[in-house]
């Protein structure tokens, strides 16, 4: 983010899939662009006008034990409980998120079971606002927590309510389930994810 005009962008960011999984990655955040208040970055509160994910790429990989989205939240859980034992508590930086757009999200969802096999979904566009207050924001981590639990929700939708996805559950035998316990269960996790799983692309 320029510190002169308060926007930047961010390409080619994507989180891998745990070892086990027939696909390579969970998810794919195309290009987040972000504009801030550049006057607040000193405050307490860091005012973010705007934050746009556009074509991000979310794959879901379901077996007969669970899919790669509890797998990651598991070894996120494993890791923060790890990190909290040996890390003094910081003083988190507070944002107020005026606007964000989550657009052109495609789900792939596939199959351990099948050798991967998948159907991809397109999920509606996603519009929030006012994320925290301006007077006294929300912890950063908060704030993800809310945008990745309405995406989540939004995702689970889309993909419970796809016939290919149900037809293809139902020839390896799998139940989908209740969509939001199987999909983002706790979707805010993802935000405390280790480095080392989320690369950028070459």
């Amino acid at each position: 983010v320029s510190l002169f005009s308060g926007s930047g962008e961010l390409h080619g960011l994507y989180i891998g899939n745990p070892s086990g999984f027939a696909t390579d990655r969970a998810m794919s955040l195309g290009v987040i662009g972000v504009a801030l208040d550049t006057g607040t970055v000193t405050d307490q509160t860091v005012v973010i006008d705007t934050i746009n994910l556009i074509t991000p790429k979310v794959t879901l990989e379901i077996s007969q034990n669970g899919n790669n989205f509890q797998a990651l939240q598991r070894n996120v859980a494993a890791n923060t409980a790890s990190d909290s034992q040996e890390d003094k508590p910081k003083e988190e930086k507070k944002v107020f998120i005026r606007d964000i757009w989550i657009k052109g999200t495609e789900v792939t969802v596939a199959v351990t079971e099948l050798g991967g096999r998948s159907v991809t979904v397109s999920v509606p566009d996603l519009h929030l606002t006012n994320i925290g207050s301006e007077d006294a924001g929300v912890a950063a981590s908060q704030a993800v927590d809310q945008i990745m639990a309405a995406w989540g929700k939004q995702i689970a939708e889309a993909v419970t309510l796809d016939i290919s996805v149900m037809d293809l559950l139902n020839e390896a035998g799998i139940d989908l389930g209740s969509a939001e316990d199987l999909l983002f269960e706790g979707a805010g996790q993802l935000s405390d994810l280790p480095g080392e799983a989320l690369e950028e692309l070459p």
